[in-house]
């Protein structure tokens, strides 16, 4: 079963996106880039994407999808949100804002 983490990052504070303000997009579409700086084209855009969760740190975890490889990957930046909770392994659905952090493309808040 798939899970769904909904974020919407406005000021620090994590609200309930929007119905209909996001884009469905592969995480390839996210991190795939062919700016010399690595930043995502994406940058500040809010997206719907998919994967499966393939590891935690605290309450922000990291998804891929498959086949993987290059660029199927992202962090997914949740502060102190650890709600709801994911386990490695899990399929979720993720909603959030595109940001670079220290040249890392990640879903969430800079």
């Amino acid at each position: 079963m798939r899970k769904t983490v909904w974020l919407l990052v406005i000021m620090g504070l994590i609200l309930p996106a929007a119905a209909g303000a996001q884009q469905e997009v592969t995480i390839y579409d996210i991190q795939y880039t062919t700016d010399p700086s690595g930043a995502s084209p994406m940058v500040g855009d809010t997206v719907l994407t998919y994967g499966i969760v393939t590891g935690i740190f605290g309450n922000n975890f990291f998804i891929e999808e498959r086949p993987g490889g290059a660029w199927h990957g992202i962090y997914v930046y949740r502060g102190y949100n650890s709600s709801p909770t994911v386990s490695i392994g899990d399929s979720v659905s993720v909603t959030g804002i595109v940001s670079e952090y220290y040249n890392l493309t990640e879903i969430g808040c800079n």
